[in-house]
Formats: C-alpha cells, sequence, structure tokens
C-alpha cells in the first residue's frame, strides 16, 4: 500500500497506539477511533505495568517472539524519555529454586499513565467513538451506530477481545480473561522492595499515585469473565501469591485496585498480520487434511486491506511495540522484523490451517 494512504485503527489500547505510531512514522494518514473518554483506560489503563520477561526455551518459537519482543519494548518506551519508568530491575523467581531466580536490570515497571499521555500528542485519536461495522467497496466505510463516520484506504483492528465482535473477525477464537489488581498503602513501608518482583504474581516498588504512596499487586486470572466489579476473594488471592515474593506484605492495607479484560488467544501468542476471507481460506486449502505433499494451492484469499493486532493477553506492554513494527511492514512491504517462521506463530489463519490439517 503507498505511502500517504489513509488508515483506520480500531482500539486505542497499548496496541492500537504502538500500531498507529509505527504506521505513521511510514508516512501513512493514520485515525484511532478509541470507545472510551481516552486512550489506553481499558486493559492498558493500570497504574502500572510489568514488563515481565518470558522464560520460555529460546529455541522455541514463543521464546524467540518474546525475546526480539523484550528487546523492541525497552528501546521502544526508553525512546519516550526516562520519566515513563517508575523504577529499573525486575527479580523474576523461579517454580523451582530461590537460589534459580533470575535478575533482568534493565526490565521494571512503567508508567501507562505516562506512555498515554506522551502517545497522545503524537497521534491523532477520536475518543468516544464506537466504530460498529465496515464495509468495503473500493475503499472501507466504517459506521458507528449504523452512521457512517469515516473511510479508510486500510484498517487495524486493535480491539482486544471485541475484534471478535466484526464480522471478518469473528473466527478468531479470542478468549475473554478477567484480571484484577490490588493497591497497597506504601506509606512508612519499611523495608519494601526496590526491584518489581515476579513470580505466580508481581509487585512493584513504591511510587506515587493520587498523592499517596502506593504499591500494585496481582494480578488474578478468570477465564470467559467480563465482570468488572472488584471482589475481596481476587484481593486476598493476589495478597497471597504477593506474600510468596515479599513475605509480610499480605498485611498492608488495600487501597484499592482495578479490573481489567484482556484477550487470549489459545495458543497464548499473540494475532498479528491480515484477516483471511474464512468461506474462501477453508474452500481453497479443505485438501490440507490430506497433507500439503504433491499439493498446489492457489493464493490466500484474505479480506482487502484488513488486519489485526490482538491478543496479547498479560503481556501487551512488552509485546506491543513490535506487533506495531511487524502490522506496519506487512503493510508497507518492509522486510519483516521477525523471522519468517515467528511470523507464521503470529499470524491470524493459523488456527484455521490447524484445524484443516486436522480435518475439522
Amino acid at each position: 500500500m503507498g505511502k500517504g494512504s489513509s488508515i483506520a485503527v480500531i482500539g486505542g489500547g497499548i496496541a492500537g497506539l504502538t500500531t498507529g505510531l509505527a504506521l505513521q512514522e511510514k508516512g501513512y494518514h493514520v485515525t484511532i477511533f478509541e470507545r472510551g473518554n481516552s486512550p489506553m483506560d481499558q486493559a492498558s489503563g493500570n497504574p502500572a505495568g510489568i514488563l515481565d520477561p518470558s522464560l520460555t526455551s529460546p529455541e522455541s518459537l514463543e521464546g524467540q517472539f518474546y525475546h526480539a519482543a523484550m528487546s523492541r519494548a525497552l528501546e521502544f518506551y526508553s525512546s519516550l524519555g526516562r520519566q515513563v519508568f517508575l523504577s529499573r530491575g525486575l527479580l523474576k523467581f523461579t517454580r523451582d529454586s530461590s537460589d534459580d531466580n533470575l535478575y533482568f536490570p534493565d526490565s521494571g515497571t512503567i508508567s501507562p499513565p505516562k506512555i498515554r499521555d506522551i502517545l497522545s500528542q503524537k497521534l491523532r485519536i477520536r475518543n468516544n467513538v464506537t466504530i460498529t461495522s465496515f464495509t468495503h467497496t473500493q475503499k472501507w466505510h466504517l459506521f458507528a451506530g449504523g452512521k457512517p463516520l469515516a473511510t479508510a484506504d486500510a484498517i487495524v483492528i486493535c480491539g482486544g477481545p471485541e475484534t471478535r465482535y466484526f464480522s471478518p473477525a469473528d473466527h478468531l477464537p479470542l478468549e475473554p480473561v478477567r484480571g484484577q489488581i490490588t493497591f497497597l498503602n506504601a506509606d512508612k513501608y519499611a523495608p519494601f522492595p526496590r526491584k518489581t518482583l515476579c513470580g505466580k504474581g508481581y509487585i512493584t516498588p513504591p511510587f506515587e499515585m493520587n498523592g499517596q504512596t502506593t504499591m500494585v499487586t496481582g494480578a488474578s486470572f478468570s477465564r470467559n469473565d467480563t465482570d468488572l466489579s472488584l471482589r475481596e476473594d481476587d484481593h486476598r488471592e493476589n495478597l497471597e501469591n504477593a506474600e510468596i515474593l515479599w513475605p509480610g506484605i499480605g498485611k498492608r492495607e488495600i487501597t484499592g485496585g482495578r479490573c481489567a479484560i484482556r484477550a487470549y488467544s489459545p495458543d497464548h501468542m499473540p494475532i498479528c498480520g491480515p484477516i483471511a476471507d474464512q468461506k474462501q481460506y477453508l474452500a481453497a486449502y479443505e485438501m490440507l487434511k490430506h497433507g500439503p505433499k504433491h499439493q498446489i494451492f492457489i493464493p490466500a484469499p484474505y479480506v482487502p486491506n484488513l488486519y489485526a493486532v490482538t491478543g496479547l493477553g498479560a503481556r501487551g506492554f512488552l509485546s506491543a511495540p513490535l506487533l506495531g513494527e511487524l502490522i506496519t511492514a506487512l503493510i508497507c512491504g518492509d522486510p519483516l522484523p521477525v523471522t519468517q517462521a515467528v511470523y507464521e506463530s503470529l499470524h491470524p489463519a493459523r488456527f484455521l490451517i490447524r484445524a484443516l490439517k486436522k480435518g475439522q
């Protein structure tokens, strides 16, 4: 797609903003449509975000992706300014032995509110706009509440679980997962962790939030649960996990919490790439159930100029910068920032291919 084309990004979370920025820096005219009052006020709206390194084997595709994503995330957030990091240094607790704990000096806790403020100044964002549908006739026509809203040459859906609300992407196997975090009073609390601690849960070092010194711990994990009300049971679970990381912290005063819904894929890898035309795709590759040998297949049928970046799960801040660059490379035809094998492990059509191979 030629530089100067218009691209609509649906969703103003961290994935939408990093994607929008990457596209804009390549010369595209980008508009981000966010249904909330401001960007990053849903799953990306926590007061603190953790750049939690993955310990998956670097020989696996998942390990290769998250290693590259961590490297790019550290570079990206550092470029926004020192104020983006609430603390540097992260101690990763392993399940086997405390002697095997790993320290990551460059990782740590970042400030989503500061990231939002910085990126919002760089991008064109339309808040309080809910895209309800879109149709394609030479260009994409976007509608809000059934009324025409805008046109674009391409669309990138960055809507988390809501990505499936749009019919071309309704086959994506996205699962909503509820996560609740807990705020702890850290005033006059000593000793306190000076580095981010991660295990089954996490604990941030103290930072200022709404005029009070606070630590954050979490997060709970509830599949197919979209209730956003705070629960005492989840606070209790968060404190139990925190107690393992920092004994005694469970006695601290709870000052509040926050709940958000994240999107997960079945293999817990993000989804990034073009959206397949499901009906045509299944017809074109129906013979995959007999194996790929001696088969000649037509080029993959995709919905024209429609893409998705979704399913980031609990590592949204870590993976979003690299995914934004990947989708931008696909659109403008630049070399991919990951290997072909890693890209295929993120491709939206991977689930259709797996089902076809199984004869489903």
